[in-house]
Order: structure tokens, then sequence, then C-alpha cells
């Protein structure tokens, strides 16, 4: 996944931004109190709905006491992005609301999310951002969690979410001396090339199992000529 845009609309102190790294990386300096973790709320609110360390999203402004403020305004956030599993241009979109009693007293949220301009209920809106991001959400929304994982599990995140696209002739290009690992691995992956292995090694450890019996038949046969 890779990001074109991303655009704020009322998060937090921040009443309009737009960001357009066009799918480069990006390094977003300041000095405290301007707006560098907004950002990244805001990313992650877009994608999961929640702050960047996967509590939940207070996205509001704040009066000086530090208190949320209810107003009605929408908060929202849109990111335009390419998935490399749809590999297409996607644009998704999370909206937050205020709702209010017939008194006008404050009575929570109400979120709503888009898919290419497409309203699409939040639980669909979560497994489609889930497909696009390789299965990395808890890392991209905290990325604290990464420590957490088995090494195994690290592992694999690792090659998913960098290495998902990178072929076999790629990695070979870039290492002659792995040519004998090419020829041996031929059109299999490696996962297949690695099973057909360990069967090899499992048929010959039989016949090793086997062979002190063949000996000792061989000799007894031996000693009678």
């Amino acid at each position: 996944m890779k990001i074109f845009s991303i655009k704020l609309e009322n998060i937090q102190g921040t009443e309009d931004l737009y960001i357009e790294p066009q799918c480069r990386n990006v390094e977003i300096r300041g000095q405290n109190g301007t707006g560098k973790t907004t950002i990244f709320n805001a990313f992650t609110f877009c994608l999961f709905g929640t702050m960047w360390d996967g509590t939940a999203a207070k996205i509001h402004r704040r009066d000086e006491g530090g208190n949320e403020i209810f107003d009605g305004t929408v908060h929202a956030v849109e990111m335009e992005l390419y998935s490399e599993n749809e590999n297409r241009e996607i644009k998704i979109r999370r909206e937050l609301k205020d709702k209010f009693d017939k008194k006008g007293n404050f009575a929570g949220n109400v979120t709503e999310c888009f898919v290419d301009g497409v309203a699409t209920k939040p639980t669909d809106f979560n497994k489609f951002v889930e497909s696009i991001t390789n299965g990395a959400s808890a890392i991209l929304s905290n990325p604290f969690k990464f420590f957490e994982l088995k090494w195994q599990d690290a592992r694999k995140t690792l090659f998913d979410v960098f290495c998902a696209n990178v072929t076999n002739k790629q990695v070979f290009a870039r290492k002659s001396e792995l040519e004998p690992l090419e020829n041996l691995l031929g059109d299999l992956p490696a996962e297949s090339l690695i099973a057909k292995l360990k069967n090899e090694v499992k048929s010959e450890e039989l016949k090793l199992k086997d062979l002190p019996g063949q000996i000792k038949a061989y000799m007894e046969i031996r000693s009678c000529w």
C-alpha cells in the first residue's frame, strides 16, 4: 500500500490540511505541538478508526481546559492510495459525526466510511483495509505491537509488508552466488522445494534405518559360503 495523498478535515487542532506524498517516503518534522502526532492520528483513524497507539479515537477540538468540543462539526480523513493487492488506485474516507438528542444534548458519535465514494459499513470497511495492508493493521495502528510478536510472526510480517512483490528473479539478480539455488529451484516456489527436500531426507533416513539389518543379513549369507 502506498499513499498518494491524505486530507485532514477538523482533526484535533487541524481544520484543514492536505499532504501529497505521491507514493514516496515522507519525513514530517516540527517542534512540539505543531501537529506531527495529529497527522499520525489522522492516518490511523482513517484506516482503523483509532489513534496511533490503538486507543479510541479522540479527534475533536478541545477547549482551554482540555475538554473535547462537541458542536456538530464533521471530522474526516480522506486518503488516496495505491494498493499492490488490488493493483489499482483507491480512495477511502472515514467520518466521525456528533449525535444529539431532541433536547440538543450530545448523544455520542456516528462513524461513516466510504470506499471510492461509496458508503460502506464500518465492519466491511475494516475488512477491506485489512486486505490492502497485508494483515499488518495491528502494527500500523500501533508500531509497538511489532515487538510483542513471536520472532516467526515478526519475520513473516516484515516479508509480507516489504517483500510481498519481490520475485525470485529479482533476488537472484542481486546475488550471483545464489545461482546454484536458482538452478535447484527452477520454477518451484521455495516452500515446495523445502517440502521436496524434506521428503528426500526422510526417505534417506528410512534407508539408513534399514541398513544395519541388511548388513546383518548379508553377513549371515556370506558366512554360509
